[in-house]
């Protein structure tokens, strides 16, 4: 039987910003000792709403945002969609992870002749 989840109760950015530290803080002081950090939740963490719109808001304000993926899809693509259904969407495309190919593309490096390569994701499967 399928565990119900029951997601973070984070009220704002905020909040998802002081846990974002504290698992920094934690991180370090457990590599200075030499230890792997353990930490539990971070799922719900993920699909929480709070992260969720986060998230969005920092894709958004991304210069690639305007780059289709594989998808042939964009940010502006999936915000065309109902709030309660791109946040259903994404817990649902987090629960039934399925990676998909990155789109290659070769840009050029900063002064050089030579280029980078750059993989470009879908926005949400």
């Amino acid at each position: 039987m399928a565990q119900k989840s029951v997601y973070l109760n984070l009220r704002d950015e905020t909040d998802l910003n002081s846990i974002l530290d504290s698992f920094y803080i934690s991180t370090r002081q457990e590599l200075e000792k030499g230890n792997l950090p353990k930490f539990k939740n971070m799922l719900e963490l993920a699909k929480s709403e709070v992260t969720i719109i986060t998230a969005i808001h920092k894709i958004k304000s991304n210069n690639g945002s305007k780059t289709a993926g594989t998808d042939g899809k964009t940010i502006t693509d999936i915000l065309k969609q109902q709030y309660p259904d791109v946040i259903r969407g994404i817990r649902d495309a987090l629960d039934n992870y399925n990676p998909h190919l990155l789109r290659r593309e070769w840009i050029p490096k900063p002064g050089k002749t030579e280029k980078r390569p750059l993989g470009i994701p879908m926005v949400c499967s």
